[in-house]
């Protein structure tokens, strides 16, 4: 009994070492011995940071006083001729080095916009001037030809003129705005402007429009006088070249018919044209004649074209010059020359008179001069007022940015890219945007700047926030929504490029200056500082550097497999000698005994030999509850008595006189065993 039992304690411990040992290998080998992780091969840092400095108009609030504002200067388009300009530069550095360029900008804005370069880069060391010219009407012309293409009229046309330096990284950037409207040309009185890098001037002369020549007055002559017309077309060419001449007559009723007929075949000529030629009005008449009898109509006036075409390097240089008879009175036109990029055009006559009493003499020369008009009168004295530098207030920390006090706005915005390994051919492109919106309702965009460089990028440009606040202003009155607040957000789209020794870097970030206008109060975020992290990293396969209890991974794994089969072992011997050495399982003739000297055995007494006498009568209880029961009713106690060494029938019995009162319990299994032995008895 002892030995089983400690079998069965060892059984025990084996299959709970065992589970340990299991539970130890499945976490083992659920860790992978190699691992693959990511190592950086090179770190950088892209950092971006805005900055900005508000200019404020003189006020009573921030002073100082303000005067009477002097309006900008306006001159009549018809007396402008040509605008030189003159843009100086100080740098703050003395004998600061760079590059300076200007262009102009013409737009509608937020439909097109089309760039003219006035001076292209010129290096420059110190204080510089640079010169370039605006023709006023050439601008018009370039205008009308662009809304033309377009179908997008505009009343005002404007012009911004940009005056760019770059010193190293550093931009600065200064606008001149101008605008062609009501026949007036508007240029600002405020021509200067101080930055952090230094402050630049613009200036300008008018010059007065060339006198305008008048072409001359049709001449008139009594068509019943005239016997011919004797003609004269010479072409002068800029440049000589090969070309072909020709002229024809277009004879027509307008809009109802026309006839062409040809006066001087095409002939080839090098260099000048000449071509003499006549006509005879009389028969010309008669053509119309001939020409109303066949239609039925009576053409009045009478319209007749004389058209010559000179085709040079496939360009056609075509002049007219128109006759008219009517009343019979023969009307020629007055415009006798004409010129074009090509070339000059001029017509020439001789009017053949037939006898007559008017004239003294027999022929007739075109005589009016051209009158010459020159343009009204204006003062133009060549310089506009330029309002003498002073050094504008700038917004201080903690001061209320009110919309209507701001005068300019300079963002300066630089850009930082460093890594912990040498990196080359580095190279950033920066694109700065403006987009005002009134949040859920509209947006528009404005371009800024765009600048690439190598390596890092300082850069400073204006913010028209006065001409942000007109056009708020301007799209609440045609849409007649308003908004509570206005979004001001400056981004900056930055690409950068570069090579290095583990792989190529190709990185965009967008950082962002957001401000917001409310109550007409601007106010920026405060974050202006943006800080973005990369890595060119490598994929590599390394050993995993957990541990289990104390031990690497692949040792583990050995550990608890090496266990796990010790305890699966020992298990399996201990169960097997268990199942060799336990008590067999009780019957259920022992349980029943076993419960009844558990349950009664403090009340039950036991018997050596067979008390009972044939005399006594036997009564069988159902249950040894029962028999309890009548014990407890005659205070007799319960005997109890193992009847016979074979059957081992168990006997609880209480005697009262000759009834004895009986529960027993037979050993069915030693019956059983008794009869199969006696069945194998020779």
């Amino acid at each position: 009994m002892m030995k089983a039992n400690v079998l069965k304690v060892m059984m025990i411990v084996s299959g709970a070492l065992l589970v340990l040992a299991l539970v130890g290998m499945s976490i083992a080998v659920s860790k992978p011995v190699h691992i693959q992780q990511e190592t950086n091969l090179v770190n950088y840092t892209q950092k971006s940071q805005f900055d900005f400095t508000t200019y404020l108009k003189p006020s009573y609030l921030y002073g100082p006083v303000p005067t009477t504002p002097v309006a900008a200067a306006q001159y009549p388009q018809e007396v402008v001729g040509n605008i030189a300009f003159t843009y100086t530069f100080q740098p703050t550095a003395a004998k600061t080095s760079g590059t300076a360029w200007v262009e102009a900008v013409l737009e509608n804005p937020g439909i097109w916009q089309k760039k003219l370069m006035l001076v292209t880069n010129t290096a420059t060391n110190g204080n510089y001037t640079l010169n370039f010219a605006l023709d006023v009407l050439q601008i018009n012309q370039l205008f009308d030809s662009i809304e033309n293409e377009t179908g997008l009229l505009s009343s005002t046309h404007r012009v911004t003129i940009n005056a760019y330096f770059q010193s190293g990284s550093v931009l600065s950037m200064q606008s001149l705005p101008i605008t062609l409207q009501n026949n007036l040309v508007s240029i600002p009185n405020s021509l200067n402007l101080i930055q952090d890098a230094g402050s630049g001037l613009f200036a300008y002369t008018i010059t007065p429009a060339t006198p305008v020549t008048a072409p001359a007055p049709d001449v008139n002559y009594p068509s019943a006088v005239i016997d011919s017309i004797s003609f004269t077309y010479t072409y002068v060419p800029t440049t000589p070249t090969a070309s072909t001449s020709s002229v024809q007559i277009i004879m027509e009723n307008q809009g109802t018919w026309q006839k062409k007929v040809s006066i001087v075949p095409q002939v080839s000529n090098t260099g000048n044209v000449s071509m003499n030629f006549s006509i005879s009005p009389d028969q010309l008449q008669q053509q119309f004649d001939d020409i109303d009898k066949e239609t039925g109509l009576t053409t009045s006036p009478r319209l007749v074209t004389v058209q010559a075409l000179v085709n040079a390097d496939k360009n056609t240089f075509t002049q007219n010059l128109p006759l008219t008879f009517k009343d019979g009175v023969l009307t020629v036109g007055g415009a006798l020359q004409q010129q074009q990029s090509g070339g000059t055009g001029k017509f020439d006559y001789t009017i053949n008179l037939k006898a007559n009493s008017i004239y003294d003499s027999s022929t007739l020369k075109p005589t009016a001069p051209p009158v010459t008009t020159s343009p009204p009168s204006f003062d133009l004295s060549g310089k506009p007022v330029v309002v003498t530098p002073v050094t504008p207030a700038v917004l201080k920390p903690g001061q209320t940015a009110f919309i209507n006090l701001i005068d300019s706005m300079t963002v300066n915005f630089g850009y930082q890219f460093t890594a912990d390994k040498p990196v080359n051919n580095l190279k950033t492109t920066v694109d700065i945007t403006a987009v005002v919106e009134a949040p859920q309702s509209w947006s528009k965009s404005f371009p800024l700047l765009s600048t690439s460089k190598s390596g890092n990028i300082a850069v400073n440009f204006p913010v028209d926030i006065s001409s942000y606040s007109q056009l708020m202003s301007s799209i609440r009155t045609e849409t007649g929504v308003s908004s509570d607040s206005y979004n001001l957000t400056i981004t900056a789209a930055i690409h950068t490029t570069g090579t290095s020794t583990f792989g190529p870097i190709d990185e965009t970030s967008s950082p962002i200056m957001k401000g917001t206008i409310k109550n007409n109060v601007l106010t920026w975020d405060k974050d202006l500082t943006t800080s973005k992290a990369g890595a060119i990293k490598q994929t590599v396969t390394v050993k995993n550097s957990d541990k289990i209890i104390g031990l690497s991974i692949s040792t583990g794994q050995t550990l608890f497999v090496a266990l796990s089969c010790i305890f699966v072992v020992l298990l399996i011997g201990f169960t097997i000698l268990y199942f060799m050495h336990r008590e067999p399982a009780p019957s259920d003739y022992d349980r029943k005994v076993r419960k009844i000297n558990k349950t009664y055995g403090t009340r039950i007494a036991e018997s050596n030999a067979n008390s009972s006498a044939e005399s006594e009568t036997s009564v069988s209880m159902n249950s040894m509850g029962d028999l309890m029961k009548i014990a407890d009713e005659l205070g007799k106690p319960v005997v109890h008595q193992s009847a016979g060494a074979v059957w081992k029938v168990q006997s609880y019995y209480v005697i009262d006189g000759n009834t004895r009162y009986q529960y027993s319990i037979p050993n069915d299994k030693a019956e059983q065993d008794v009869r199969d032995e006696e069945e194998h008895k020779p």
